[in-house]
Order: C-alpha cells, then sequence, then structure tokens
C-alpha cells in the first residue's frame, strides 16, 4: 500500500518446512499449430511484436534478487498500484486513476494478466488485508466464487470490486482452484513512532514534507513527473504492459520513489541527536518487517511458493528483507509478464503464446491458468531465479483447431 499523505492518522521460531522440490506439467504444440486460429498479434498485450526491439527490453529486465534454495519458500512480489483509487478519491498522494476496471477492455486485460501469473503455479495467494481480517477475506472470496455480485453483502466487507484484490487476488486464487486467500498486511501509519510533540512539528501532508529535486545535487525522482508518467502509462497502455513496467526492480525505478523520497526527507531534516524524521523511515519499514513475518507464518507450512500482490512501494523493502531471511527468497514476476509474446524466430505469433527463453521454439499454452498434464518438464534453478522448463522430445498434437480454440482461448485473438 502507497504511504497515505496524512501524516497525523494512528496507526518463534518456525521448525524448517523441509519442502520438495516439484515437478511441472506442461501443455506444448508444434509451432505452425498456432497460426491456426488466425492470430497474428498479441491483441492487448504486448504492442511491439518485432523480436529484435523485444530482446533487447529483455535483456535489460535481469533479475536482481538471489536464486533459491533447497526448502526455501520461493515468494513472488507483484507490486500493484491500487486499481479501486483515484486522486478524487483518496489520501494517497501517489493515487492515479486507472480507468474503468470493470470494464470489457480492462477485465480482458486482468484475464491475461492472471492468465500469466498462474503460469507460476503458486501453493498460496496473499493480499494487502490485515491478519485481523482473515475471515472477513475468507467471506468475500466465497462469495466472489459463488457470484461476485453478492461480495458487496458480505459483513465486515468495505472494499470495491475494482479493488486488485478481488480482480488480481480472488481472481488468481481461483483460477488456480485454492479454497482460500491469506491476508498479511500491518496496517501502521508512518507517524506511528512519534510522540505528540514530534507529531505536532508535522504538516498535514506527506508532500510538503518532500525535498524539491531542484533543492539538491544528487539524483532524486520529481514526483509529478513520475505521477504524470504512470497515469500516461495507464491511459495509453494495457494493464499488461502496465504492470511490467510497475514490477521493474532495479534501484531508481518507479517502484523506488517512495524509498527514496522517505530516505531524502529523513536524513535532509535531521540533526546529529534529533532523528524526528527517521523516525518515519523507521515506521515504514517496521510494517514491512511485519509483512514479511506474516508471508513466512501466515500460509500453511507445506505451502512452497506464495504469491504476494502488494502496493508496489512495499516490493523493494519486502525483497530486501526476503533476500535476508533464510527461509523465504524473492522472486520477481517480471518473467511471467514480460516472456509471453511472439515466436518470430519461428515465424508465430498469438495471443496467449509464450516463447520459452530457454527453448526459442518451443511454446507454452495456457489451459484454463494450468498447464495440462500432457508431458512433464524437468526443472532447474538458474542465476535469474526463475525456474529452467526443459522439454521432452514427445509431443501432444491436439486433435481439432475447435477443440484447440476452445481451451487456448484463442477465438478472442
Amino acid at each position: 500500500m502507497t504511504v497515505s499523505a496524512t501524516m497525523r492518522s494512528t496507526m518463534t521460531s518456525r521448525p524448517e518446512s523441509g519442502l520438495t522440490r516439484r515437478l511441472f506439467t506442461g501443455a506444448t504444440a508444434a509451432a505452425a499449430m498456432a497460426g491456426l486460429a488466425g492470430c497474428t498479434a498479441l491483441q492487448d498485450d504486448i504492442g511491439n511484436t518485432d523480436s529484435e526491439a523485444n530482446s533487447e527490453a529483455n535483456s535489460e529486465l535481469a533479475d536482481p534478487w538471489p536464486s533459491p534454495k533447497e526448502s526455501q519458500r520461493e515468494v513472488m512480489l507483484l507490486g500493484s498500484t491500487h486499481l479501486a483509487q483515484s486522486p478524487g478519491d483518496t489520501q494517497n498522494a501517489y493515487a492515479t486513476d486507472p480507468g474503468d476496471i470493470l470494464g470489457e477492455q480492462r477485465q480482458r486485460e486482468l484475464e491475461t494478466l492472471t492468465n500469466r501469473l498462474a503460469e507460476w503455479e503458486p501453493d498460496r495467494i496473499a493480499v494487502e488485508e490485515m491478519v485481523s481480517q482473515q475471515s472477513v477475506i475468507d467471506d468475500a472470496y466465497t462469495a466472489y466464487r459463488d457470484d461476485t455480485d453478492t461480495l458487496e453483502t458480505v459483513s465486515g466487507w468495505e472494499r470495491d470490486r475494482s479493488d486488485e484484490i478481488v480482480q488480481i487476488g480472488f481472481r488468481l486464487a481461483d483460477k488456480l482452484g485454492h479454497d482460500s486467500v491469506d491476508a498479511v498486511d500491518y496496517r501502521q501509519s508512518v507517524a506511528a513512532l512519534l510522540t505528540d510533540a514530534e507529531k505536532q512539528q508535522l504538516p498535514d501532508s506527506l508532500r510538503a514534507l518532500l525535498v524539491d529535486p531542484d533543492s539538491v545535487a544528487y539524483p532524486l525522482p520529481d514526483m509529478a513527473e513520475r505521477i504524470e508518467e504512470e497515469q500516461t502509462r495507464l491511459d495509453k497502455g494495457s494493464l499488461v504492459e502496465f504492470y511490467q513496467w510497475l514490477n521493474t526492480p532495479d534501484v531508481g525505478s518507479t517502484m523506488w520513489d517512495n524509498d527514496i523520497h522517505f530516505y531524502a526527507t529523513a536524513f535532509e531534516n535531521s540533526d546529529p541527536g534529533d532523528y524526528t524524521y527517521v523516525k518515519l523511515m523507521t515506521a515504514w519499514t517496521q510494517r514491512n518487517l511485519r509483512i514479511a513475518s506474516n508471508i513466512w507464518n501466515v500460509p500453511a507450512e507445506d505451502n512452497e511458493r506464495v504469491l504476494v500482490i502488494y502496493g508496489a512501494s512495499h516490493v523493494p523493502q519486502l525483497g530486501q528483507i526476503l533476500t535476508g531471511a533464510p527461509m523465504m527468497v524473492p522472486v520477481s514476476p517480471l518473467a511471467y509478464l514480460t516472456n509471453w509474446g511472439t515466436l518470430s524466430s519461428c515465424g508465430v505469433t498469438g495471443r496467449g503464446i509464450e516463447t520459452n527463453p530457454h527453448t526459442p521454439c518451443s511454446i507454452w499454452i495456457s489451459v484454463g491458468g494450468r498447464r495440462p498434464l500432457s508431458w512433464r518438464n524437468s526443472t532447474q534453478h538458474t542465476k535469474d531465479g526463475q525456474r529452467r522448463r526443459y522439454r521432452r522430445e514427445e509431443w501432444r498434437s491436439i486433435k481439432s483447431v475447435k477443440q484447440r480454440q476452445e481451451q487456448e482461448h484463442l477465438t478472442d485473438c
């Protein structure tokens, strides 16, 4: 969750899980078959289908996080914008307008987004809701699966249907057949550690505390320009493209803006012996530490893979914490958001067709968010933290175009 603009609001050890490595199942099809449905481009996924451009873009998306080790819980951190917020109806200083989330176009894009994330096959989905609200999340998820129109009747449920918890979290868990979704948030104001006297020194708005980039010699992002860029990307591109951009993990990328400005605010407004403003960053870090603790303790012990959906500003610190925590390891979603596209080297394009970066002329096709039991992949951890999939020699032929269209949802191409 992005930090609120209002500054005055309040706010055991675990045995080794012995998690085992798994074999994953997948479906393949000959490259020539992909053209049978008449698909010539990714309609609402990736605008640029040029192989050289895509290759160059993917080469710049190196995952800075460590490789998973045996028995570590893998935690994919999906940074999100708050889909139910817009600048006029929230105290969020960084809010943007994502458009009509419940409209047909955005719904198609959310289907594509969650289909891609489902390919990682997480055991559990965790969302930005307080742990104390788990029973409400349980009731809301049950209502979602039965009839989304009944969500607003759930006692204690105060979120809009366009919220990312519903549109990404519930949608993805439902695709994967999960019986529940985990609440892992710890809610705390960044002013939580200040004394009453210190709180009186603060302005009402976080923006009033931000250091002006023009007033310092070191690089500091202009938040007004960043918010404008984010809004432009939402207005002109698909949600898949937006989430690709939002989840770029490099220091200096947009998800780091919150921390970068917190550091600047804390240090520029402090003196030796006076750390009032440093407490703001301390409270923010404390919150993320407690979220990370919940990510370990809330899911069941045998949940080897957990996909966490959170406000993007949390991801840098959560990534750092999980890198240092011996029982968990962070995983970037970027490979699953970017490696789907064209098989230009094979002359094949199509919606729902993913290029395997290790075997460029093999394709993976999503069927209802899961790969069917046609053949097995052996897996091996690679330095980018993702699992490399090795194609077996056996290929499964899909008997008819009609069957394939029904299974792969290629009729919308």
